[in-house]
Formats: C-alpha cells, structure tokens, sequence
C-alpha cells in the first residue's frame, strides 16, 4: 500500500512510495474509504503542505467534468470563505489549463520551489504521478485500554515500601516487622527486587558502615555470591567508589537508570532518601507504620523558625522579646553546627553571619567573636567556592544548606541574597554572654579580687586552729593573762558612770613614771612555759 503518514485524528493519509495520477489516486483512495483531499482552511492547507513535505502532492479539487468549473472529489462545498480574499489559495496565474488539454487536476506546491509560493495550488495533466492524500472519515475512538493491576509490593519475603527514608532510617522501620533491609543472595532474589522497585533505586540492607570497604548484610546473614556470575556482588560497573572520607556506605539497586545495568548495585550516602525492600520471613501481618515523632523546634539555646523570612526580618523576629534576649545563630563549633544543621533539616536557614557592613568583614550579629579554631581544619565551614558574592551584589547573609540538595555538601554554608526567604535559627543569649562590651577587664579584676579573698580568709582560719591547738599543748589558756586583764578594765570602765569615774591627772614633770605600751610580745607565754 506504500508509506502510510496518518495526520489530524487519523483523517489523512499521505502515500508517498507509490506515486500514481491523478485518476488511479482517486481511486485508490475510494478503495480505502475517503476521496482525495479536500481542503476548507488555511489550517487544513497548512496541515497537507506539512505532510507532503518536499513533494508536490495531488488534492481532490479538479475540472475534470467541466473546464473552469473546479469541485472537490468527495462533493463537499467549493467554499474558501476562510482564505485571505475568499478565493481558494491557487499560486498566482493559476490554474492555466486550456480546454484542448488535460490540466484537470490540482496538487499543492512544496516549499522546495523557490519560483512559487509553498503550499499554493497548481493544476497539471491528470497522467502526471505524484504522491497524494487521501481524506477519510475520522476513525472512531479505540477503547481505552484496561488499566494495568496495581504493581505488587511484596513478593514472598521481600516487601517494598515506597516512602522515601535514609539508609538508618529503613534500617530501623524494617525491624519494627521483625526483618531487615533485604539481603539478596541469588540472582533469583536479586531479580525480585528489581521488579518490586522498578522503577525506582531502592535501598537494600548491605553496608560498610562498620569498616570501609567491608560489606556485609545487615541482618547478619554470609555474604556468599558463588551463585552470582563470576561468584561476585553484582555491583553496576566500576562500584563500590565511596571513600573513606564519606559517608557512601549504603548499597542501592539500579532498576531504570539507562546509565546503568538494571538491577546492578551502587553505594551511596547513607542520609539520603530513597524507597526500600525489607526482608521478612513470614509470620503475623506487619504492625502499621510507626507514627513519627515531632521534629524538635528547640534544642538548647537554639531554636528554629519554620516561617521563611528575609534576613532582617528574621533577625528583627529574634529579638522581638519572644525569644529574647536573642539573635541570629551563632555556632561556635562542628558540634553546634551538626545540631542547627539537623533542627533545619530539609530546608535551608539563614544563621547569624554576615558582611552587611563592611563587604568581605564577615562577623556575627551578636557581636561573638569570629573563631572557628573549634571547626574542622580550624575554618569556617563554608561550601567549596563560597562565599562568592561581590560588592555589588546584596549577598551579605549566610545561610546552611541542607541534605536535600545533592550539589553541595550538607551542613555547610553559602552567602547569599538578604531580601531571599528563608526559614531561620534563633540562639537565646546566655547570662554569660550579657557583658557589655569593654566589661571584660571588670570581671577578670573581680574575679582576682575575690580569689584573694578567698584564700586570705583561709590562711586565717587555718592560723586561729594552729594557735588553738599550740595553747591546748602547752596547757595554756586561750586569752593570755594581761590580755584578759586589758579586756576586764575596759568592761569595768563602761559599766561604771561616768561621774564615778575618777579623771586621771596628767603630771607633765619627768619624775612621773612610764609605762611602756602593750607589745605584741607581752601577749606571748612566758618564756619559761615554752614546751
């Protein structure tokens, strides 16, 4: 039948492997239940041009009956009351056929003929062959097809869940039904896998959590392969590459990646998420999924915003008195930065570090000092290449990526636009850390001042117990006699009034005796009760 091209609901039908005239065409075309092409717009003409292409191809408007009176093989209306100027689209002198000549028949011009204009008429000798479109009723709608049966999620042992968790994560939800991640130890198993998680990556339960490059099952089973070909893992090519520096110690199964052999495994970062197959032998029917705990908000003196908000405002908000005294996050060690990374996990947070004053002078809001002696390698953690922004651009506010971006590395940060919205984290501000600026040196004096203190006051308790314990040896009492004779005058004298006190002359001629004043050494015990 030649080269069917079925166009516009299936209604035309373009032969082009066997050209015949114009008569033969017609024909043909009857055979196969149309007439050769009418055609009622220059939409319709546009669609026939397109499908013929580079060939000029016979349509159903000929004078065949009566030179000069033009009509549509299949008896539908001559009407070109759609065309630019209501006259069918003929290419300008056209049609020129002569009575004595059989010119009867039209065709439609391709845009291969630089001399005419593309998709304009042309009448011909109706003996000619070309190609040529038929017009036939539209088809009639097929059923649709019956709906594929859902696809299977368990298969024996193995079961497969759709919802996406971390390598751990799918880890411990199997074990809530008594399994594992599925260990797979023939290409039998392997290919029920395959077709539970086509066409996803599934996570399966091999790893080198424990020691890198030592794969082994999780739920502990031998890892024996002699029934794989070549009696080895049937890793994808080129794999197992984590290294030792990351975190690719979860093994996953290619299913429709056409990069790879389906079916053939690859390791991969264990946080991030994918479905998975458990393995579980049969027993009771699994529990229902266990109900997620809430995502922490608050987590010490950190506290994360889920409202995105640009950077000021974000910072306005911390210190809006409903989280005061508060700022932005300042993180001040790896470990600090592992627990804002995971109160922020999946969204990226604005955190308090920026160069809004000065471009390139990178600080803390808080006015913290800028240290990272606590990070790795004793910098901040910036993402490789960052920051990147120029003075001229406003990317003046840090912010930490997430695990959900698979081109960065997760926890670490970037600058970025301050007027973007972002969610954020709040740092509550510590007593401590409440010192004004310039009260450093005050404190530090305090704190000497009251050392000293301290240890005064010790020394002299520790002085009072030795003399105790020196007088209580020596069989002495604890007052000495002349100090208690001092002590008993005084007394004496402040009971008495003072009108019975007799006022002591002072004789200034040197006969009067003197009498030395009380030495520290009369207070001693004689020297004769020395022990």
């Amino acid at each position: 039948m030649g080269d069917l091209s079925m166009y516009m609901d299936g209604t035309l039908t373009l032969y082009r492997e066997t050209p015949l005239n114009w008569t033969a065409a017609e024909a043909n075309c009857v055979r196969n239940g149309g007439h050769l092409a009418s055609i009622h717009s220059m939409m319709e003409n546009a669609i026939v041009a397109s499908l013929c292409g580079n060939d000029e191809c016979w349509i159903g408007f000929n004078d065949i009956e009566q030179e000069g009176t033009w009509v549509w093989a299949d008896g539908s209306s001559a009407n070109f009351s759609s065309f630019p100027g209501g006259i069918a689209p003929w290419n300008p002198g056209e049609p020129n056929g002569r009575p004595n000549e059989q010119t009867d028949g039209a065709y439609i011009y391709p845009p291969t003929n630089i001399y005419v204009v593309a998709g304009a008429w042309d009448d011909d000798d109706i003996a000619v062959t070309r190609p040529y479109v038929c017009k036939h009723d539209p088809m009639p709608t097929p059923p649709p097809s019956p709906s594929p049966p859902p696809r299977p999620t368990k298969v024996g042992e193995f079961q497969f869940f759709s919802e996406k968790k971390n390598f751990n994560q799918a880890e411990a939800y199997c074990e809530t039904l008594g399994g594992f991640l599925a260990s797979i130890h023939s290409m039998v198993e392997n290919a029920l896998v395959q077709s539970l998680c086509h066409p996803v990556e599934c996570w399966i339960g091999y790893n080198d959590i424990a020691h890198e490059t030592q794969w082994v099952f999780n739920d502990g089973s031998t890892a024996d392969f002699s029934s794989f070909p070549g009696g080895k893992a049937p890793w994808n090519p080129g794999e197992p590459n984590g290294k030792a520096t990351e975190h690719t110690d979860g093994a996953y199964m290619y299913t429709n990646n056409p990069w790879t052999v389906a079916g053939s495994w690859d390791d991969d970062e264990v946080l991030k998420n994918r479905a998975f197959v458990c393995k579980v032998a049969a027993s009771l029917p699994p529990p229902p999924p266990p109900i997620s705990p809430p995502r922490p908000m608050v987590v010490g003196e950190f506290t994360f915003v889920a409202e995105p908000r640009n950077y000021s405002a974000a910072e306005a908000f911390c210190q809006s008195g409903l989280l005061s005294p508060a700022h932005l996050a300042t993180i001040r060690s790896s470990a600090e930065n592992v627990l804002v990374h995971e109160l922020c996990e999946p969204h990226e947070c604005w955190i308090g570090f920026s160069d809004i004053a000065v471009e390139g002078d990178w600080s803390w809001v808080d006015g913290s000092p800028v240290n990272f002696s606590a990070f790795e390698g004793g910098a901040a953690p910036w993402n490789p290449g960052e920051p990147s922004g120029n003075a001229d651009e406003p990317t003046d506010g840090a912010y930490m990526y997430p695990h959900t971006n698979p081109w960065v590395r997760a926890g670490t940060w970037d600058d970025d636009d301050v007027a973007k919205l972002r969610t954020f984290v709040c740092r509550n501000v510590s007593v401590a850390e409440e010192v004004a600026p310039g009260d450093e040196d005050a404190g530090d004096s305090s704190a000497v001042g009251t050392i000293f203190l301290i240890l005064f006051l010790l020394g002299g308790v520790a002085g009072l117990v030795y003399y105790v314990r020196r007088q209580k040896e020596l069989g002495q009492p604890l007052v000495p006699e002349r100090v208690r004779e001092v002590i008993d005058s005084i007394t004496s004298r402040r009971a008495s009034p003072l009108g019975g006190v007799r006022p002591v002359q002072l004789d200034p001629s040197p006969a009067m005796a003197y009498t030395p004043p009380l030495s520290v050494s009369g207070l001693m015990p004689p020297p004769g009760n020395a022990a």
